[in-house]
């Protein structure tokens, strides 16, 4: 039987200059009531087989040969002798993102082929310095209902104090094992604690697939907003743009003065967007970082556009 998944990576290689997030791996077996609707079986074999599959391309693939001082066999060998005694397929799942958690890389993860099951809780949140902020609320949601508005401050989700090391991890545990129900509290302006349990609104989704190819087109296009004649804020939502469009990003903002690139919220996404992006500010060849692989490492350069397409003005980036 062949076995379908996905191990993720936002970005095809890792620099030498990123630091992965760090956070007890723990969060990943919160004990949620998950929603039933996605976990009536349990298939140990199944587990046992990604499980061996996903060891097999992380030492082929992955790019750090060492996989940061982990014993990669001792962490494989627990994982499957954790699947061995499971009680359903979440856990299955569950065990195996927190082996990829233990990496502590933030862009090497597991998306089970059976997460079908879509969860919101109608509202999202955002690091602001080092304080976790409401940033929506989906209008008449329950979320709404219940007293949450933008600006509040989350005090702990699940019981876990967000930072802003651990707030993807938390993030992903919310969607690995999703839960009818979400307990957060919430910190007044006076510093007083109200806590609140959400309920999850639930939708059904396709399943993964195993190849995501690179699109002709973002799903995600960047927004413009101008401020006056002279000044631009571009919200860049991922690095998935075809170089047509990163071309036309730079044709919207080339004659202004000032230009305010607005990268919170942004994942990441490919080399490729952000080569092309990079070289329309220098009007030389920059040697960004170090672009490391399995087997080799290589100077990560941004080409230069030309002195004639570069963007001469000042640049703002904002990020999270």
């Amino acid at each position: 039987m062949k076995i379908s998944f996905l191990i993720f990576r936002r970005l095809p290689t890792c620099y030498q200059f990123i630091s992965a997030a760090l956070l007890m791996a723990s969060v990943i077996v919160v004990g949620a009531a998950c929603c039933p609707a996605q976990a009536p079986v349990i298939d140990r074999s199944r587990g046992r087989e990604m499980l061996q599959n996903i060891k097999q391309v992380l030492k082929d693939e992955y790019y750090d040969p060492t996989f940061h001082g982990l014993d990669i066999d001792a962490k494989f060998r627990a994982a499957e002798k954790q699947i061995n005694e499971s009680n359903s397929t979440w856990t299955i799942n569950a065990i195996i993102a927190e082996v990829l958690m233990a990496l502590d890389d933030s862009h090497t993860g597991f998306e089970p082929p059976d997460l079908v099951i879509g969860v919101t809780y109608n509202f999202k949140m955002q690091m602001i310095g080092d304080t976790c902020y409401v940033v929506s609320v989906k209008a008449d949601s329950g979320a709404a209902k219940k007293g949450l508005k933008v600006g509040d401050v989350v005090y702990s989700i699940r019981g876990f104090k967000p930072t802003r090391d651990s707030l993807w991890k938390i993030m992903y545990s919310l969607k690995l094992l999703p839960s009818q129900t979400l307990e957060v509290v919430m910190q007044a302006p006076d510093g007083h604690l109200t806590p609140l349990v959400l309920d999850a609104v639930v939708s059904t989704r396709k399943r993964n697939k195993v190849i995501i190819p690179e699109k002709e087109h973002s799903e995600k296009p960047p927004k413009y907003f101008d401020v006056g004649d002279e000044v631009v804020i571009c919200k860049l939502p991922a690095f998935d743009l075809a170089d047509s469009e990163v071309d036309e990003l730079i044709n919207r903002v080339r004659t202004r003065k000032v230009l305010i690139l607005d990268l919170r919220g942004n994942p990441g996404g490919y080399l490729t967007t952000e080569k092309r992006l990079l070289g329309y500010f220098f009007d030389r060849d920059v040697k960004v970082g170090d672009e490391k692989r399995r087997k080799s490492s290589t100077p990560f350069i941004a080409k230069t556009r030309g002195k004639d397409k570069m963007f001469s003005g000042k640049v703002f980036v904002l990020v999270d």
